[in-house]
């Protein structure tokens, strides 16, 4: 089932937590049988990281969490993801949660994934006995005392089951993935699919993102598009509001400084993944004609016209940028 799994997705990088197989050497069979070249591996073992790349390092590791560094050969730039298997016994987690605070204060895109043993509401645990509460606060502590911010996930809410029946029954939310506002600037979109419990009582995460839009130090430019939206002139007012030095010589730079990264963040927020918004203005339109022609009434016609405005829009600010980019005049 698990060599299924990774050939269906294709991961990068996995991680592997309570394997029940026996410890493999850097060089085993088994290692290229699941279609990687490598793997690090915990202090007890209780955590595998299967990996390609020779970017990847082991940068840290303890009985509860795998710290894995990437290093971007073209940048030199890092990021790290942490695979993590906490303890059942949330006082024993404190050790983990101590380690997760101390790497917080790294400032590196940094992801943590994997089975947390504990939950963060009530609500993601169904049982005829209520949660432990000072588990949940001790977890919700941890998340606040790190910023990592939840990425949230798609498919069925709860990753554990006991595999029992009737009121013995017990399922909970137990693995999730966060990460810090670094790395959601890097990695754009992030899912989490919780895939189907089969050979295991817990849920495998499978974690996508659109591609690395920052991964290379690009110069700022002007976009011609830009120009043409309604909200840009808003957006340079309210960055040139911004209070910055006292110091009038320094002033205008600083405040065109300001001024590019907020029109770094407004383009990705605005224009972000051009086509796709095209194909989805697009759908948009074949779906209100046939509601026009199912239901030709004024509300349908008013919607239609809205989805072909909507359409033109992003067809006008694709035309403009390609019109700058081939630098006709």
């Amino acid at each position: 089932m698990l060599l299924h799994l990774l050939d269906v997705n294709s991961p990068v990088l996995f991680f592997l937590s309570e394997p029940v197989t026996p410890f493999l050497s850097s060089n085993s069979v088994g290692v290229h049988s699941f279609g990687f070249d490598s793997f690090f591996s915990n202090c007890n073992i209780s955590l595998w990281c299967f990996h390609n790349s020779s970017s990847k390092s082991n940068f840290s590791q303890s009985d509860q969490h795998l710290t894995i560094q990437n290093i971007d050969s073209s940048t030199s730039s890092s990021t790290f993801i942490t695979g993590v298997y906490g303890s059942i016994d949330y006082r024993t987690r404190r050790s983990l949660s101590n380690y997760l605070a101390i790497t917080s204060s790294i400032a590196i895109p940094w992801c943590v994934i994997g089975d947390f043993n504990a939950i963060l509401l009530a609500s993601e645990k169904l049982n005829i006995r209520p949660p432990f509460a000072s588990s949940i606060k001790d977890f919700n502590d941890m998340v606040l005392a790190t910023s990592l911010i939840d990425l949230g996930f798609k498919g069925n809410p709860f990753t554990w089951a006991n595999n029992r029946h009737d009121q013995a029954y017990v399922v909970a939310r137990l693995d999730m993935a966060f990460s810090n506002s670094a790395w959601r600037n890097i990695f754009l979109d992030p899912v989490i699919k919780h895939l189907p419990r089969i050979c295991s009582n817990h849920s495998p995460l499978l974690l996508s993102h659109r591609t690395p839009l920052l991964a290379k130090n690009l110069p700022f430019k002007l976009e011609s598009m830009w120009l043409y939206h309604v909200s840009f002139a808003k957006v340079v007012e309210n960055s040139w509001a911004v209070t910055c030095c006292e110091n009038p010589q320094f002033v205008m730079a600083q405040k065109l400084k300001i001024l590019k990264q907020h029109l770094k963040i407004w383009n990705r927020d605005t224009f972000g993944q051009l086509k796709a918004r095209i194909a989805e203005a697009d759908n948009s339109v074949l779906a209100c004609q046939y509601d026009h022609v199912a239901y030709p009434s004024e509300a349908n016609h008013q919607e239609l016209n809205i989805a072909k405005a909507a359409l033109h829009n992003w067809l006008q600010a694709e035309f403009v940028l390609w019109k700058q980019r081939s630098k006709i005049s």
